[in-house]
C-alpha cells in the first residue's frame, strides 16, 4: 500500500476528529443536531487536512449516507454526535 493508500484509509477518521475539534468550538445546538456556525466548504476542509476536496466530499457523502452528518450550502449540522465520535475513534470525547 503506497503512502497516498495510506493517507486515504485515514481521512474519514481525521475529518470526524476535526469536525468534533470544531464543534467544541462552533457547535450550536439546534433540534436537527449540532450546527457548525462556521462556514465551511469542501476546500476548506481539505486544506485543514491536508487532502483533495475531492476525498472531503467522498467522506462528507459517506457521513451523510448514514445520517451523521448534513451538509448544505457550507454548514455543517452534526446529527449524530455520538456516531461522529465512534468514528473519530477517541476514546476521550466518547462519552
Amino acid at each position: 500500500m503506497g503512502v497516498g493508500e495510506h493517507r486515504g484509509r485515514r481521512v474519514p477518521r481525521r475529518l470526524a476528529r476535526r469536525l468534533l475539534l470544531l464543534s467544541d468550538s462552533y457547535g450550536q445546538p439546534t433540534p436537527a443536531g449540532l450546527r457548525l456556525t462556521l462556514p465551511l466548504s469542501q476546500e476548506a476542509l481539505a486544506n485543514m487536512l491536508g487532502v483533495t476536496r475531492e476525498m472531503v466530499n467522498k467522506c462528507l457523502g459517506a457521513l451523510r449516507r448514514t445520517g451523521t452528518v448534513t451538509y448544505a450550502k457550507g454548514f455543517i449540522v452534526i446529527n449524530d454526535l455520538a456516531l461522529l465520535k465512534d468514528m473519530a475513534g477517541d476514546p476521550e470525547r466518547t462519552p
